[in-house]
């Protein structure tokens, strides 16, 4: 995959500054707790569960027919975290996806910064800066609609090698790529739900 090594990502944002609103995305919520896909947040927070203390990766199941959005499969991930969290009598304030279907629970500090809460640094995929379920700090135009296609892998596996969030979207920002070329090309792409995301450019 050509898509950033997102822990690399991690460390190189360790000393971001807030309130710059250059790749700054204001995060939802997904069943009650922050989100942050492909984005580090902003506030600084330890991990309290993750693969080492009983969260366990696997993959999504599907039929292999149906092509899951990626919100559903957020909300799949997501509902895992808490799961785990409530047997093991964890509290969590966030959850943090790294890519691969990686995901992990998060405390925050208490020494919190108002300006910073809910927001995250994004990530950029061929060149093309990734909002997932959340919008963008900087005002933006839209430049198209763009579809996630077939999901072969699933097809011919029935299911049990469904793509990841980030297989996901790094489809769509190929056709994003390929159809606004000649435009100029998009500064990034907005995903909120269903099976559609936005390409846009920043004013």
């Amino acid at each position: 995959m050509k898509y950033l090594n997102v822990f690399v990502f991690i460390i190189l944002c360790s000393s971001l500054n807030g309130q710059d609103t250059e790749g700054i995305i204001k995060v939802n919520k997904v069943q009650g707790v922050e989100a942050y896909f492909l984005a580090e947040p902003l506030q600084d927070y330890e991990v309290v569960l993750d693969s080492r203390n009983g969260l366990q990766w696997g993959s999504l199941l599907t039929d292999g027919l149906i092509n899951e959005s990626i919100n559903a499969k957020a909300n799949q991930l997501v509902r895992k975290v808490l799961k785990v969290a409530k047997k093991q009598n964890v509290e969590i304030d966030a959850v943090v996806y790294y890519g691969g279907k990686r995901i992990a629970g998060v405390k925050f500090k208490e020494d919190i910064d108002e300006s910073q809460k809910g927001k995250g640094k994004v990530i950029k995929i061929n060149g093309v800066e990734v909002y997932l379920l959340g919008e963008p700090e900087k005002d933006y135009k839209i430049v198209m609609n763009v579809r996630g296609g077939l999901k072969m892998k699933s097809l011919v596996t029935s299911g049990l090698a469904n793509n990841s969030i980030d297989e996901d979207i790094e489809k769509m920002i190929r056709k994003l790529n390929k159809k606004t070329k000649s435009k100029g090309g998009a500064d990034a792409i907005v995903y909120q739900t269903g099976k559609s995301a936005i390409g846009v450019k920043f004013e």
